[in-house]
C-alpha cells in the first residue's frame, strides 16, 4: 500500500510557531483552540472541566494530571510573553478539523509518552515523589547523590530483578563519583564482580 501523500503524525511537543517572541509547541495551540471553541476563552473553565472529571473517576487520572500540569506551564509561559490565550489561539488559521482535532487532544484521548511535554511528566505527583524519595538528601552526613548517580547507570549484563535489589552488599570504601568525603559503596547482592582496585570492570 502506497503511503504517499500521507502527512507524518504531528506529536504535542513540536514546535508550532512563535508569538510574542516565544516558541510554542503544538499542545499549547490545541489547548488554545480548545479553550476558544469550548470555554468561551477561559482557562479558569477549562481547569475547572479537568478538575472535575479528575474527581470524577480514577479512569485515566494519570492523563488528566500531566493535562493539568500543561495547563499550569501554559499560564505561566503565556504571563511571562504577554500573550492572552485569545491572541495565541488566533496566530495561526484553524480550519474545523484542526478544532475538532485539537478537543479530541485535550479532551478525550490519552497521552502516550512521545506525545506528553515536559509539563506533563513533571506533573505535581512526579515532584512530591522527587521531594519524598531524594528531598532529605541534602541533610544527611553523607549526601548519597554521588553513589545513587553511579548504581543509576549500573547494570549487570541480566539485570537486577526486584526481589534481588534488597540484598545489598558492601562494595568498597572510596569517595564518591562527584568527589567528597570517604564512604561506602552499595551494590546489588548478585551483581557483578566488583573490580579490583585500579582495573576496569571484569568482562
Amino acid at each position: 500500500m502506497s503511503t504517499a501523500g500521507r502527512r507524518s503524525p504531528m506529536f504535542g511537543p513540536e514546535p508550532w510557531t512563535p508569538v510574542g517572541g516565544v516558541t510554542w509547541c503544538q499542545f499549547d495551540r490545541w489547548f488554545a483552540l480548545t479553550t476558544a471553541a469550548d470555554f468561551a476563552g477561559d482557562l479558569d473553565a477549562l481547569e475547572a472541566h479537568l478538575v472535575g472529571r479528575l474527581r470524577g473517576s480514577l479512569h485515566g487520572r494519570r492523563d488528566l494530571e500531566a493535562k493539568l500540569s500543561h495547563l499550569a506551564d501554559l499560564r505561566l509561559r503565556l504571563a511571562a510573553a504577554g500573550v492572552d490565550v485569545a491572541g495565541l489561539a488566533d496566530a495561526e488559521p484553524a480550519d474545523k478539523a484542526t478544532v475538532a482535532k485539537a478537543r479530541r487532544k485535550v479532551l478525550e484521548q490519552a497521552l502516550e509518552g512521545r506525545a506528553m511535554t515536559d509539563a506533563m511528566r513533571d506533573t505535581p505527583r512526579a515532584r512530591l515523589d522527587r521531594r519524598a524519595r531524594y528531598g532529605a538528601w541534602p541533610l544527611f552526613p553523607l549526601n548519597p547523590d554521588g553513589w545513587y548517580n553511579k548504581l543509576a547507570g549500573r547494570r549487570s549484563p541480566t539485570g537486577v530483578t526486584k526481589g534481588r535489589s534488597f540484598g545489598l552488599e558492601v562494595d568498597s570504601l572510596s569517595p564518591p563519583p562527584s568527589g567528597g568525603t570517604v564512604g561506602r559503596h552499595l551494590r546489588p547482592g548478585c551483581g557483578p564482580t566488583p573490580s579490583p582496585p585500579g582495573r576496569g570492570p571484569r568482562r
